[in-house]
């Protein structure tokens, strides 16, 4: 690591990081940039989301939760940093071929982990069997927005101008697989761990990938791919 001052201010540049990071700037003024703030931001969502869902139709209610709960967090967020390029710098765009590419790495990835812990299959099957098409809207499409954009462009952009990467991805990755344990009562105890653990791995590569292109959309493009193989895995096409 190098630390460097330029224009009176002092930068760090490290060989993990793809660019110049004015640390003891930022750190001060992203919200929410501890993970007491991550935590706190997260709990107030949390309540506001339960009587906004009551608003939708029964059959959209885990479509409601999603948008009940990207809406509050990444609109306190973006509030509480107006005015300050942070803030936003996470929806820039990526090009097409760098999302086909991230999309790619993430379906190896679940096929890989389809090996490495087989008591998915069992999770993916009651999953696969209850499917409905208001199901699929959500775990395809709008979940993977709605988390992504809460997990990467909120959580984890504001604890990387305060942490070290690691320990930001590391954190926001945890988070991640503990709020998917028991998600809708499927499956035994044994089965909902390996699943957290399985998506927290996921959270540490979507984190990573955020941290390395400083873009939400490629993490989207990834979960949305993660999420397709879940429903739709490869041994569908192949039989």
């Amino acid at each position: 690591m190098t630390i460097l001052f330029m224009n009176n201010q002092l930068y760090e540049f490290s060989y993990f990081s793809p660019s110049f990071v004015n640390s003891y700037r930022m750190r001060d003024y992203i919200f929410p940039s501890r993970i007491w703030q991550c935590l706190l931001l997260l709990v107030v969502t949390l309540v506001i989301s339960v009587p906004v869902t009551a608003l939708f139709p029964p059959g959209f209610m885990m479509i409601a939760m999603a948008i009940a709960m990207m809406v509050p967090g990444v609109g306190i967020a973006l509030y509480m940093n107006r005015k300050k390029e942070a803030g936003r710098s996470w929806l820039k765009g990526v090009p097409l071929p760098t999302v086909f590419m991230y999309a790619g790495i993430a379906y190896v990835f679940a096929i890989g982990q389809n090996f490495l812990f087989p008591e998915l299959g069992s999770s993916y099957a009651m999953v696969q069997e209850n499917l409905t098409v208001s199901y699929a809207l959500l775990a395809v499409f709008i979940g993977p927005v709605a988390e992504e954009f809460i997990f990467r462009g909120v959580f984890l952009n504001g604890l990387l101008s305060r942490y070290h990467p690691w320990i930001a991805i590391a954190f926001t990755g945890m988070l991640f697989g503990i709020l998917h344990f028991d998600v809708a009562a499927q499956g035994s105890y044994d089965i909902q761990m390996v699943r957290a653990i399985a998506i927290s791995l996921n959270g540490l590569l979507f984190g990573y990938v955020f941290y390395r292109t400083s873009s939400v959309w490629a993490s989207v493009a990834m979960h949305m791919t993660t999420n397709f193989y879940c429903l739709f895995p490869i041994g569908e096409f192949l039989t």
